[in-house]
């Protein structure tokens, strides 16, 4: 048997240990939240690249657990930049701007030859092409030139493409709902512009606030594990804003970005043919390590798969935010490819040494993918912490006004199987500020007290309370009310069911309606 090297090692076993966990309860909440679809109505489009992987460790988890992949859950190929040239004749202008914002720095000529890139030979390019003179691309694709005639040629035949893709993949279904890793939802907001008569939704491992392109944004979209535009201190796992790359080399393969259809790919779309790998993987002993978990721990019950997860919250938060040099060969993992169009690939950490005349540590450490690493490297001691603590304050939340605390009321009594579904929906909601208050008004507490243990709703934020004998409904509400101290109250009957953004529509009415 041939013995794997020592760092390979070290890395699985961080995939395994430290990981693992994180990704067994996104695995759980993704499951949660997709049950909650209809196979009719609904497909589930795992977006390429990241949704491979992500499809291929669920599959492996309901396996674990004696299920299947849903049959309305397909591999979809997009990307950004994919989006970005499905909307160019529906939307030209917000596309435009959303390929500016993405590729803020670039020169125009680098910009055009990696919108051509996946379709025009290297080759030819470099013949055809003459470098073009730095302008705004909208300018430069509205000339009567030979080049930008090419570029707009090419946009909108992969924007008519994409649009019968998206036909042959939708089918009948009316809506349409990504999984992917996520962050902003630019990609949504341009499929969501793009094909407004259909319904899109976001459901992602975690969200960074909302795209903002031409003053528009995204609609429904919700992140999985955490959902804040900063450092949300009762999530610990919004600490992966200070390096959200980690969760992108775990989940994304190393082959590249979708960058083009062509019409074998809708072919395929319209007889359920799989997605391929364009190539073969490369030996990713992190992502292996993942694997070991979910096979291991995928059947565990919600309650042993949350303590799991808050013994690694204990850990990976400080080593984010506040890392060591021991812990930067543990979260630094592979380099992260270039997408868009681009080749190559960046190192989550730069060298600690100057690139140019004037540059600097600090410099480095502004720049870096990720800062708190880059800070580990750069400097020692009190300076270290100095500069890491900087970093983190800067993306950390403060309490905000118009963001109250909302009571969720429940009273039940008897109904464990109604109780459950209620706790789906209360885990579910995209606003975060809540206490749970469940009133077993003279109910069995055994199956009460079971059904909130397997609930994806956070232990903390659980009050329960029994009454030995019925008080009646009026009384059961009232006295979960007095066990509250939120400055909203809701109540929530167990068997009422609410869709996952009830409760952040309701608080910003009521914010935008104050007396």
């Amino acid at each position: 048997m041939t013995k794997r090297p020592a760092e390979t090692r070290d890395l699985q076993e961080i995939g395994r240990d430290l990981f693992g966990p994180l990704v067994n309860l996104y695995l759980l909440k993704l499951h949660a939240r997709l049950l909650q679809t209809d196979p009719h109505r609904d497909r589930i489009l795992f977006g390429l690249r990241a949704g491979l992987r992500i499809r291929s460790l669920y599959g492996t988890w309901l396996e674990r657990r004696g299920s299947s992949l849903p049959h309305h859950a397909v591999l979809f190929k997009t990307s950004r930049l994919m989006a970005v040239k499905a909307a160019f004749k529906a939307v030209p202008d917000l596309a435009l701007t959303a390929l500016a914002q993405e590729l803020d720095g670039e020169s125009l000529d680098s910009i055009i030859r990696a919108l051509l890139r996946a379709e025009v030979p290297s080759s030819e390019l470099k013949r055809d092409i003459p470098p073009i003179q730095q302008q705004p691309l909208h300018e430069f694709l509205r000339r009567d030139i030979p080049e930008a005639r090419r570029v707009r040629r090419h946009l909108r035949r992969q924007a008519d493409l994409f649009a019968d893709y998206v036909d042959a993949v939708a089918g009948p279904a009316e809506r349409l709902i990504l999984v992917d890793t996520g962050w902003r939802g630019t990609q949504q907001l341009l499929l969501e512009r793009t094909f407004p008569k259909r319904d899109w939704a976001g459901v992602y491992f975690g969200c960074i606030g909302r795209a903002d392109i031409l003053g528009v944004k995204p609609q429904e979209m919700s992140g999985l594990i955490f959902d804040s535009p900063e450092i949300d201190p009762e999530t610990p796992a919004s600490a992966l804003i200070l390096h959200r790359h980690l969760i992108e080399n775990l989940f994304e393969p190393s082959f590249p970005s979708v960058e083009h259809l062509d019409r074998s790919d809708i072919e395929a779309a319209k007889h359920g043919t799989e997605v391929k790998s364009p190539v073969r993987e490369l030996p990713d002993p992190a992502y292996e390590g993942v694997i070991d978990h979910i096979e291991a721990h995928a059947s565990d019950s919600p309650r042993e798969i949350a303590t799991a997860y808050a013994m690694t919250m204990t850990r990976l938060p400080d080593m984010i935010a506040a890392p060591t040099t021991a812990d930067l060969e543990q979260l630094t993992l592979k380099p992260r490819s270039l997408d868009l169009g681009r080749t190559g690939s960046v190192s989550v950490l730069l060298p600690a040494r100057d690139r140019y005349p004037g540059d600097s540590p600090q410099q480095r450490v502004e720049e870096a993918l990720w800062g708190p690493g880059q800070a580990a490297i750069e400097f020692d001691g009190e300076r270290r912490q100095r500069a890491q603590h900087a970093l983190q304050a800067r993306v950390t939340r403060q309490p905000r006004p118009d963001e109250p605390s909302v009571a969720i009321i429940t009273r039940t009594k008897d109904r464990p199987i109604l109780l459950e579904r209620a706790a789906r929906s209360v885990a579910g909601q995209t606003y975060r500020n809540i206490r749970w208050v469940v009133v077993n008004d003279g109910g069995d507490p055994e199956p009460v007290r079971d059904v909130l243990e397997r609930s994806l709703v956070d232990p903390g934020r659980i009050v329960s309370r029994t009454h030995p004998e019925s008080l009646g409904m009026e009384a059961a509400s009232n006295a979960g009310i007095r066990t509250s101290a939120s400055d909203l109250v809701a109540i929530h009957d167990d068997d009422d069911s609410w869709e996952p953004d009830f409760l952040e529509q309701s608080v910003n009415f009521l914010n935008r309606h104050q007396g």
